[in-house]
């Protein structure tokens, strides 16, 4: 759900059991989020203040194959778009490919829960449950 809330700019809302648990119930849980906000808050032209496109202007591929979930941003300013990207298999690795259609191209991305930057040249692998964005 975390990831959810980064591709379609969800508020993040915890409910630990169903309202009947304490935020400390989810320790690994609470401190992905954090960092998801961090990441959201860090990158606020795209993923807070930008124009959320859905899947307009990218394509995302996993090998031969289209790959989603995945959600395009403009910046507010700059109109650049940003994609992030979701693999919500909880147990397959993915590596995936964006491809712009305006001809853009992105130059960066990283992990949700990672803070190294690499080439998007070299494409983007997501671990199971996580999330990606990719800046030009």
């Amino acid at each position: 759900m975390i990831n959810q809330c980064l591709l379609y700019r969800y508020v993040m809302s915890y409910e630990p059991f169903n309202f009947k648990g304490r935020l400390d119930d989810f320790p690994t849980t609470l401190a992905y989020g954090k960092r998801m906000d961090a990441l959201r808050t860090e990158l606020r032209e795209w993923f807070w203040d930008g124009e959320f496109r859905d899947t307009l202007g990218a394509t995302v591929t996993a090998g031969e194959r289209p790959h989603r979930p995945y959600a395009v941003f403009l910046g507010a300013r700059t109109r650049q778009p940003a994609v992030a990207v979701a693999n919500y298999s909880l147990r397959e690795t993915v590596s995936v490919r964006v491809t712009l259609e305006d001809g853009a191209s992105l130059t960066r991305w990283r992990l949700v829960d990672d803070d190294r930057w690499r080439p998007v040249a070299e494409g983007i692998v997501l671990p199971p449950a996580s999330a990606a964005v990719a800046v030009p």
